[in-house]
């Protein structure tokens, strides 16, 4: 077998943060960098798994050993473990998608199962998988999970643009999540499908969008699940007429700037002086896939 590589993109969860544990709707973008998983053919030797024994990648793939002693795994984090954009769930998708090329894991399985194998190896702190489905469907996807709907959706603002950066700051999700009272949250899952209808068909409506996201926004504030260096980070750029929300737990890891297009250099320059690691743009250039995908299954 010759080196195999497999790879799948970074994932942002533009809204429905926290509203997706309950199943509701969300908008998950996937982006460049991408994570890879290299699978190289090697003689005889001892197996090393490239993940951590406890992950679920690592559980996955503990029970393969015995079949993968001819082959050596390379894990390639473009974030080197900072965390943020999905590399759990990348680990996990590359891992089975790999065993799959192997013939060790069924070909058949779809996502939710996917999905559904993944998020069995939490017992306390489950996530929503959202980010494990939108890796492996790529762009920017729409996912319901209690209607069972993942689905390719354009960038429906025409002169709008996403900046998206990584802080400084690191949460451990799965700790976060096991201490979040849950009942709190199902009051958000109605605003999060009101957010994903601007995604739905041709909407350009980037100023309602806008206000609504800003109720999202403080809705978090007012569930205290803003982390206060991402809140001083929201003042700075409101001091320059610019949206910033985190993205994911305590909106701490990742943060994004929704404005018009023209901000790009404005937009940056704060990236820089605020220590935010710039990594990617989403915009106009981002169209719809010329059929949408759907998963119903």
């Amino acid at each position: 077998m010759p080196l195999t590589v497999f790879s799948c993109p970074s994932k942002v969860i533009f809204f429905g943060e926290y509203a997706i544990l309950e199943g509701a709707a969300g908008v998950v973008i996937g982006t460049k960098p991408n994570f890879e998983l290299e699978v190289a053919a090697i003689g005889p030797q001892k197996f090393k798994s490239p993940f951590h024994p406890d992950s679920p990648a690592g559980q996955l793939i503990s029970k393969h050993f015995s079949s993968l002693s001819e082959t050596e795994w390379t894990w390639r984090d473009p974030f080197l473990g900072g965390g943020g954009f999905g590399g759990s769930t990348a680990e996990y998708l590359l891992c089975y998608r790999a065993l799959q090329h192997l013939q060790l894991e069924s070909a058949s399985t779809d996502l939710w199962e996917l999905r559904e194998r993944f998020l069995s190896h939490f017992s306390d702190g489950r996530p929503s998988g959202y980010d494990l489905l939108a890796q492996a469907f790529g762009g920017i996807c729409s996912i319901n999970a209690e209607e069972k709907i993942i689905k390719n959706v354009g960038w429906p603002f025409a002169d709008h643009c996403l900046w998206i950066a990584k802080s400084k700051t690191k949460i451990k999700t799965h700790e976060h999540l096991a201490t979040l009272d849950r009942k709190k949250l199902k009051p958000m899952t109605q605003l999060s499908a009101k957010l994903s209808t601007y995604f739905q068909g041709a909407r350009n409506e980037p100023q309602p969008f806008l206000e609504d996201l800003k109720l999202w926004r403080q809705e978090l504030q007012r569930l205290d699940l803003i982390h206060p260096q991402t809140l001083l980070s929201q003042k700075v750029f409101a001091s320059e007429n610019l949206f910033l929300k985190g993205c994911g737990a305590l909106g701490a890891d990742v943060v994004a700037v929704f404005a018009e297009s023209g901000c790009d250099q404005l937009v940056k320059e704060l990236f820089f002086k605020n220590n935010l690691h710039y990594v990617a743009t989403v915009g106009p250039s981002v169209r719809r896939d010329k059929k949408d995908k759907k998963d119903k299954r």
